[in-house]
């Protein structure tokens, strides 16, 4: 049987990029990787539609894949705002193995708001990478 005839029409792809996804009342968004930067970067970005949304974000701060540079890291910023208007300020350290390299924020996020994350480093480097993920469910609606 081809591939294309064992997936309903109607399923979601996991895959990664700006928006949010919707698998039943469940959503998720994930950015994928980022190369860090002293410009802020937008990771995620969409607008929650009609229903409101309990979910988590998450920021992985910067590290090197790499097996033999593993240990190093930096510092990380990520700034989530709803409509404009900041509603959290994230920051992780993977310099340092004692400090937190992920970080979480939940939140309600009411109906009809763009939702913007963006990244920050106080480096420029193309070989470290970071990101950030969302997950939630629809509320309200039982």
């Amino acid at each position: 049987m081809p591939h294309t005839d064992t997936i309903p029409v109607s399923a979601s792809i996991a895959s990664t990029g700006f928006g949010l996804r919707w698998v039943g009342k469940h959503c998720y968004a994930y950015s994928g990787t980022f190369n860090v930067d002293t410009t802020a970067f937008t990771m995620l970005e969409w607008d929650s539609g009609a229903l409101a949304i309990k979910g988590t974000f998450y920021g992985y701060g910067p590290i090197k894949f790499d097996s033999t540079d593993l240990n190093t890291g930096h510092f990380g910023g990520f700034q989530i705002s709803f409509n404009g208007q900041v509603v959290a300020i994230m920051k992780s350290d993977t310099s340092q193995h004692d400090m937190g390299q992920v970080m979480q924020f939940t939140a309600v996020i009411p109906p009809l708001t763009t939702v913007l994350v963006e990244g920050l480093s106080y480096v420029t480097a193309a070989d470290f990478l970071m990101e950030c993920t969302f997950t939630g469910k629809t509320i309200g609606t039982e």
